[in-house]
C-alpha cells in the first residue's frame, strides 16, 4: 500500500481514516475495540500534545516529544489493528486495501519461466535468420551464375565480331 507521510498532518489523516474504515467495518470486525480504544486515545493524545506545541512556545520541546511518543504509540496501535483486520477478514480478502493493507495475491510468472519462453523466442528467431540467410545465398550463386553467362555470351560476341 501507499506509505504513510512523514509529517504531523499525513500520519494522523492516516490514522483517521483508518479509525472510520474500522468504524464503517465495525460488523466485520467486532474483537477489535480494545485496539480501537487504544488508537484513538493516542491519537487525542498527539493532538493535544501537538495543540499545546502550537499554543506555548516555552513548553514546546516537551510537547513535541509528548506528541513524537504518542504518534509512536498511535503507530504501533495501528499496526496491531491493521493486522487484526488481516486476521478476521484473511490475508486474501480485497476488503483489506480500505484499511491501508495490500493484500495477498497471485504472484507472476517466474524469471526461469520467462527466460526458457525467451530462449524458444529466440531460438525460432535464429532457425528464421539462418534459413533467410540460406535463401540470400542462393539467390547470389545464382545472380552469379547468370552474370558468368552473361560474360561468357559476351566474350563469345565479341570474338565473333
Amino acid at each position: 500500500m501507499a506509505t504513510i507521510g512523514t509529517t504531523f498532518k499525513a500520519v494522523t489523516s492516516s490514522l483517521r481514516r483508518l479509525l472510520a474504515m474500522v468504524a464503517e467495518n465495525a460488523a466485520l470486525l467486532p474483537d477489535v475495540s480494545v485496539e480501537r480504544s487504544v488508537l484513538e486515545k493516542e491519537l487525542a493524545t498527539a493532538e493535544e500534545a501537538k495543540n499545546r506545541q502550537d499554543t506555548h512556545s516555552g513548553d514546546k520541546q516537551l510537547a513535541t516529544q509528548d506528541m513524537n511518543a504518542a504518534l509512536e504509540r498511535a503507530k504501533d496501535a495501528a499496526i496491531q489493528l491493521r493486522n487484526a483486520a488481516k486476521f478476521k477478514l484473511g490475508a486474501k480478502s480485497e476488503k483489506l486495501a480500505s484499511f491501508q493493507v495490500s493484500p495477498q495475491r497471485k504472484r507472476g510468472p517466474r524469471k526461469a519461466a520467462q527466460v526458457k519462453k525467451l530462449e524458444t523466442a529466440f531460438k525460432k528467431l535464429e532457425t528464421a535468420l539462418q534459413k533467410q540467410q540460406e535463401a540470400v545465398k542462393a539467390q547470389e550463386a545464382e545472380v552469379l551464375k547468370k552474370q558468368a553467362e552473361l560474360l561468357a555470351k559476351r566474350a563469345e560476341a565479341a570474338q565473333a565480331s
